[in-house]
């Protein structure tokens, strides 16, 4: 059984180091994506108030594209966020955006 175990792990780090690769090939507009970071000692509903006040903000891009654009990737992840109380243990990493 520790076998099987030690195979999932692999296996698991595999698949993260391969997802990771494909992230690192993308690209687009630096105004249009958001990287995310939130550590395991910051509490959730702090970050959303961040995020919040960052869509009103948004609202003063000239650019209608890149306005739309950065203010879907804020819903986006304020959607996901609604399923965390906290953060995993280790933080957590939100890569967001129109490519």
């Amino acid at each position: 059984m520790a076998e099987t175990g030690e195979f999932d792990e692999g296996r698991r780090r595999y698949e993260f180091k391969k997802t990771l690769e494909k992230l690192e090939m993308q690209q687009g507009d630096g105004t249009e994506l958001i990287t995310l970071y939130i550590p395991p000692d910051k509490q959730i509903y702090d970050v959303t108030g961040q995020l919040k006040d960052e869509f009103g903000q948004c609202a003063n891009i000239k650019g209608k594209q890149t306005r739309t654009n950065v203010q879907s990737a804020i819903s986006s992840i304020l959607s996901r966020l609604k399923y965390y109380k906290k953060p995993p243990a280790h933080g957590m990493a939100i890569f967001c955006g129109t490519i």
